[in-house]
């Protein structure tokens, strides 16, 4: 009896090698635990009342478990680009990055200038030895802070259009993404000069109108886009990643919840 040559070929060891971990029982673990550190580091600041309206509490809450998704997943996307794995690799990453690099900053700011917010004069006084314009001098720092930041993730955004699409769906997705990123960071910017120029009885109006202008409208066709690209990756049987799906997830929700947010706005502006 001889024994017959093996003619089956070796395994794909690079792709096994570069290929993202399933997912596991220990990710929701590690979601839940930065879930309750953001909260955590909110209760700290003080910055949230719990006795606030209904509305203003849901937004709260759905905004930092979306972003502890995001925070989350970018810290296993980290870990598996430090030990060699293809991350980032898919269109989801960079919905990932941008939610997870958002939430690092927007914690940070919230904890730096908590005790300005608090604090008033005498944390000015103590900080910068003078007395008033606290809140001015703040909210000139997040608005430029906000707007750097906003440019930056625009310039990413472009990159990944580029990096990590691979049809003109999800390169359409990017490309709108980094306009409304830049546009609503400047209109952002200069909307309390039309604050000034505006009578009080009219500012419900001009807040309600400018951000369906630059935030309702744009995430409305920013949300058909994306249902157009997964549509076009099922028709073609693309196969992703769940840390992908991670990404489309937070910005499907989150672009839902706003224009959930602003149609009751609206009705509330617009009723007796």
């Amino acid at each position: 009896m001889t024994d017959e040559p093996n003619t089956a070929s070796p395994p794909d060891l690079s792709s096994v090698q570069t290929s993202l971990p399933p997912l596991r029982i220990h990710h929701f673990l590690v979601w839940m635990a930065v879930t309750a550190a953001m909260f955590a580091v909110l209760a700290q600041t003080e910055l949230f009342d719990s006795s606030q309206t209904f509305w203003a509490v849901t937004i709260v809450i759905v905004g930092h478990v979306l972003c502890s998704a995001g925070l989350t997943c970018l810290a296993f996307g980290a870990v598996w680009w430090w030990r060699g794995l293809r991350f980032p690799s898919e269109p989801g990453h960079a919905f990932v990055i941008f939610t997870g690099l958002a939430t690092l900053l927007n914690e940070l700011l919230i904890f730096l200038f908590s005790e300005f917010l608090n604090g008033g004069d005498e944390a000015a006084h103590a900080y910068y030895g003078m007395s008033g314009g606290v809140s001015q001098l703040v909210m000139r720092l997040m608005r430029w802070t906000g707007f750097v930041t906003a440019v930056l993730l625009a310039g990413l955004s472009i990159m990944f259009a580029l990096w990590l699409a691979r049809c003109w769906r999800w390169r359409l997705v990017f490309a709108l993404l980094a306009a409304m990123m830049v546009v609503g960071a400047t209109v952002q910017k200069s909307f309390s000069l039309l604050m000034q120029m505006t009578s009080r009885g009219n500012v419900a109006g001009l807040v309600l109108w400018t951000n369906l202008s630059i935030d309702a409208i744009p995430t409305a066709v920013l949300l058909l886009c994306l249902a157009l690209a997964v549509q076009g990756d099922r028709r073609m049987a693309v196969s992703r990643h769940w840390s992908h799906w991670v990404g489309v997830a937070i910005y499907a929700f989150d672009g839902s919840f706003k224009l959930a947010k602003y149609a009751v706005w609206y009705l509330l502006l617009s009723g007796p």
